[in-house]
């Protein structure tokens, strides 16, 4: 390094005397990346000489995008970033803080906590007859209803009234799938060769039909012999209310 004048010499011992302390090549501490940067700055040191420390010593910080941005701005080369990646020395942490001499500023690469857990409800329990909304039909006859939800009864006899409606009355209800869809609910029970059904509102406040039926010549078998019959006496009653 050419000093033109004596001030001029004397400044540049001092600056080569404080890269030196800042980058001592017989020291056996990694470089920091303040003390890179200021060696960089300062241009006490050339590039070849700081990669050869750094070769010696290490570095006691990982690189990153930012400091990397840093180092090129202060002279920085290939074969020194190249050295600065390969030489680190330490244990990584969670936080990589660098401090520049020239601005003060703080850079900071910061790993991201993952969000807590989100606690899950469990989902709610779906009942068989819904709350009436306040747009739901009001059914004053069994003569008005047209879409019919149909609840699970005991022996299948809700599929055997399904069948018989299908067969006896076709296109006269439609059997719908939700109670919300429905204009009214038929709820029923099956016990030993008898069955009993009703067909209410969506509130469930109001009856508007209800029948019963037997089969006294069969016996309810496991192949449902009996629930056949009995759904079939059941839809041709409800058939005469409706018709």
């Amino acid at each position: 390094m050419k000093c033109p004048n004596p001030a001029r010499g004397v400044f540049c011992l001092f600056l080569l005397l404080f890269c030196v302390a800042t980058l001592p090549a017989q020291t056996s501490k990694p470089v920091t990346f303040k003390g890179l940067l200021d060696s960089l700055n300062t241009h006490g040191l050339s590039n070849a000489e700081i990669t050869k420390i750094i070769k010696t010593r290490g570095v006691d910080f990982e690189l990153t995008p930012a400091m990397e941005s840093d180092l090129k701005t202060a002279g920085a080369d290939a074969d020194l970033l190249a050295a600065v990646r390969s030489n680190f020395r330490g244990t990584p942490s969670a936080s990589t803080t660098a401090t520049t001499p020239l601005t003060g500023s703080t850079t900071s690469a910061t790993t991201t906590t993952p969000p807590a857990a989100r606690s899950v409800a469990p989902p709610e329990k779906k009942t068989d007859t819904p709350v009436a909304g306040p747009n739901a039909p009001v059914i004053a006859s069994i003569k008005e209803v047209k879409k019919l939800y149909i609840e699970k009864m005991p022996n299948d006899l809700d599929e055997f009234i399904k069948a018989e409606l299908s067969r006896q009355m076709p296109g006269r209800l439609i059997i719908v799938l939700r109670p919300e869809d429905a204009d009214a609910i038929m709820k029923g029970n099956a016990t030993n060769r008898r069955g009993n059904v009703s067909i209410t509102d969506l509130r469930g406040t109001a009856e508007l039909w209800n029948g019963e039926a037997g089969d006294k010549g069969l016996y309810l078998t496991k192949v449902h012999g009996g629930e056949k019959k009995v759904a079939e006496r059941l839809v041709s009653s409800l058939k005469k209310a409706l018709l």
